[in-house]
C-alpha cells in the first residue's frame, strides 16, 4: 500500500504563541485581568496597596486610638462640650490623607474608555449631581450643628436650633426629590432600592455604626474619669472590645465562604450587640476587671459579626456595574450613623452630668463644667464629694449606653427585611441562589 501524502494528513491546529515578556506579565493577573479591567502589578501595585492601608490606617485611628485620646484633648483645652467632635478633626488625619489621595490619584491608572475621554469638563460635573450634593452636605452640617449646640450652647427652644432642624427636613426633602428628577442621573439612583436588602442594608448598618461609635467614644471616659487610669491605660483597657471585634470579623468571612448563608448572622450580630450594651449599662464605680472584660467580650462578638455583612448582602443582589455605589452607599451610612450618634451622646452626656453636678453642688457654675475637661471635673471637687461624683459620671455614661442598647435592639428589626439568599460555596459572592 502507499501511504498517504502528509500534505492530506490532518494537521494539528497551530497557534502563535506571545513571547516570553507577554507570558510573565499576563501571569501575574490571569484570574482577575480582561480587556476592561487593567492588571496593576510591581511598584505601582505596592504603592496603592501603601496608600489603601493608609487610608484603613486613618479609619481605625479615628475608632480607636484617637477615642481613647479624647479626654486628656477635652483636659488640655479645657473644652467638655467638644467631647463628640475631635475625633472627626483630629488633625493627624490631613498629611496621611492627603498622601493617600496623591498616591491613588498619580499612580492608579485605569482603562481609558475613548468615549468617556471625549467628555467635556461639564458633561463629567454633571455626573456628580452638584444639585443633591449641594442639597445634601448642608442638610447634614445642619443636622450635626443642631445636635452638637442642642442644651449645651442654646436650648432646644432657641430658634437658632428649631431653624437648623428646619434646613435639614427642607434640604432632606430637596436631595430626594433631585435624586428621584435625575433618574440614572443622580447620586444615589432610585432603581438599586428597587432590593429591599438595599433598603435594609444601610439601615442595619447605621444602627450599628451609630451603637458601635457611642460605644468607641464613651467607654474610655468611663475608664478614665471612673478608674482614674491614663489614656493610654483606657486604651489598653478596651483591647476586649477590639480584639474581639478583629477576630468575629475574621471568623465571620470564613463561615460565609464555608456555610453560604449569611442573613442568620445579621440576627447573632443585633443579639449579641443589645446584650452586650445592655451588660455594660451595668456597670458600676466598683466594678471589677471580669466584668468589664467580659462584657466587651460580648459586645464585640456582636460587632465584628455584622460590621461587614451589609456590603456582603450588597454585593449578592446588586450587578457588577452598580457594586461600587451601592458600597459607598452603605459605608457612608456607616459612618453617617456614628457622626449623628456620637452627638447624640454627647447631648445626653453633658446635659445629665451638669443637672447631676448641680445636684450634688449647686453653687457650680455650669459653664465652669463646659470649661472643664472630662476628667479634670473628679480631680478638681472636694475630696468628699469625689465619691458622689463619680457615682453621677457613672450614671450619666449608662444612659449614653442606653442609646447603644436601643440602637442595638432595633437592628435587628432591619435585619428581617433583608433578603434571603445564599452564596454558592466557592464560587463567589455574585452566584447565589434564593
Amino acid at each position: 500500500m502507499v501511504p498517504e501524502k502528509p500534505e492530506t494528513q490532518e494537521k494539528p491546529e497551530t497557534q502563535v504563541l506571545p513571547n516570553s515578556e507577554t507570558i510573565n506579565e499576563d501571569q501575574s493577573c490571569t484570574a482577575f485581568s480582561d480587556d476592561k479591567h487593567p492588571c496593576q502589578n510591581g511598584l505601582r501595585l505596592m504603592s496603592i496597596c501603601v496608600g489603601l492601608c493608609l487610608a484603613v490606617f486613618l479609619v481605625a485611628l479615628d475608632n480607636t486610638i484617637i477615642a481613647t485620646a479624647i479626654p486628656k484633648i477635652t483636659d488640655e483645652f479645657g473644652a467638655l462640650d467638644a467631647v463628640g467632635w475631635y475625633a472627626s478633626a483630629f488633625y493627624i488625619n490631613l498629611p496621611i490623607g492627603a498622601v493617600t489621595v496623591l498616591i491613588i490619584l498619580f499612580i492608579l491608572k485605569l482603562d481609558e474608555n475613548p468615549t468617556q475621554s471625549q467628555e467635556t469638563w461639564r458633561t463629567i460635573l454633571s455626573k456628580l449631581d452638584p444639585i443633591g450634593t449641594c442639597a445634601f452636605i448642608p442638610g447634614v452640617v445642619c443636622l450635626l450643628l443642631a445636635l452638637q449646640w442642642g442644651r449645651s450652647k442654646y436650648n432646644w427652644s432657641d430658634g437658632r436650633i428649631i431653624a437648623l432642624l428646619v434646613i435639614f427636613g427642607v434640604l432632606m426633602i430637596i436631595f430626594c426629590v433631585v435624586q428621584v428628577w435625575k433618574g440614572e442621573a443622580a447620586t444615589l439612583p432610585p432603581r438599586i432600592f428597587k432590593n429591599r436588602s438595599m433598603v435594609f442594608g444601610p439601615m442595619f448598618t447605621f444602627l450599628l455604626g451609630g451603637s458601635f461609635f457611642i460605644m468607641v467614644f464613651f467607654i474610655p471616659i468611663w475608664f478614665q474619669a471612673i478608674k482614674g487610669v491614663s489614656a493610654m491605660k483606657s486604651g489598653i483597657m478596651c483591647i476586649p472590645l477590639i480584639l474581639a471585634s478583629v477576630v468575629l470579623s475574621l471568623l465571620t468571612g470564613i463561615v460565609i465562604t464555608i456555610w453560604g448563608h449569611y442573613v442568620p448572622l445579621f440576627f447573632v450580630s443585633a443579639i449579641f450587640c443589645a446584650v452586650g450594651a445592655g451588660l455594660l449599662t451595668t456597670l458600676q464605680v466598683h466594678s471589677g476587671a471580669n466584668e468589664w472584660i467580659g462584657y466587651q467580650v460580648i459586645y464585640g462578638v456582636g460587632i465584628g459579626a455584622g460590621f461587614q455583612l451589609a456590603v456582603i448582602a450588597c454585593q449578592v443582589v446588586l450587578d457588577e456595574a452598580d457594586l461600587p455605589l451601592g458600597i459607598a452607599f452603605i459605608v457612608f451610612f456607616q459612618s453617617f450613623g456614628g457622626a449623628i450618634f456620637t452627638s447624640v451622646g454627647e447631648s445626653i452626656f453633658l446635659n445629665g452630668l451638669v443637672s447631676g453636678l448641680h445636684e450634688i453642688a449647686p453653687t457650680i457654675d455650669a459653664s465652669l463644667l463646659l470649661s472643664s475637661g472630662v476628667t479634670n471635673i473628679t480631680r478638681s471637687v472636694p475630696p468628699a464629694l469625689l465619691a458622689r461624683v463619680q457615682e453621677t459620671y457613672n450614671s450619666v455614661l449608662a444612659h449614653v449606653w442606653y442609646v447603644s442598647v436601643a440602637l442595638s435592639a432595633l437592628s435587628i428589626i432591619a435585619a428581617l427585611g433583608i433578603e434571603w439568599r445564599r452564596i454558592k460555596p466557592g464560587t463567589g459572592f455574585g452566584a447565589m441562589h434564593t
